[in-house]
């Protein structure tokens, strides 16, 4: 699943050796489908992108039930899902791996410049939706809670 040419369910073709066709459906063994169209591909995308958010607003507005720690990682797997999700948005065929390793580098790029502190950069931050999407501080440990949400990213799509 993470390391295949596509990031949907795929099926070989009948026609030419080693190619393959993107399908609808969870499993090419369902028998033959339709290939999904590329706005298909990107309401999927943004349907997940859209739940992610929710699911991380709750965690972050509303899960004072968590321990402090478990939240704060929980909530930055789910901002690395995020990002997969809207890279899927932008370009829904080109592969999973590349789409994966895009976000990872956008996620540990976002969690670097929290490194660096000019006034005007400061000043977005503590806004409500510069917090969330760039962050407050530095830390080395976020770098798991990322690779963690990428990592998960994939095994959600088996769900929808």
């Amino acid at each position: 699943m993470w390391f295949e040419t596509s990031s949907t369910p795929v099926a070989r073709s009948a026609g030419r050796p080693g190619t393959w066709t993107i399908i609808s459906g969870r499993s090419a063994r369902d028998g033959p489908t339709r290939p999904e169209t590329t706005a298909s591909l990107r309401l999927r995308y943004l349907t997940l992108a859209i739940g992610t958010i929710a699911v991380g607003l709750r965690v972050h507005r509303d899960g004072t039930q968590l321990a402090p720690r478990l939240r704060h990682v929980l909530g930055d797997a789910l901002w690395a899902m995020m990002i997969v999700w809207w890279i899927g948005v932008a370009v829904p065929r080109v592969a999973l791996r590349t789409r994966a390793l895009a976000a990872l580098a956008v996620c540990f790029d976002v969690e670097s410049s929290q490194q660096f502190h000019t006034p005007m950069l400061d000043a977005i931050r503590r806004t409500v939706p510069g917090h969330l999407v760039l962050g407050s501080g530095y830390d080395p440990r976020d770098f798991v809670a990322y690779a963690a949400g990428v990592f998960a990213a994939p095994y959600e799509l088996l769900v929808m």
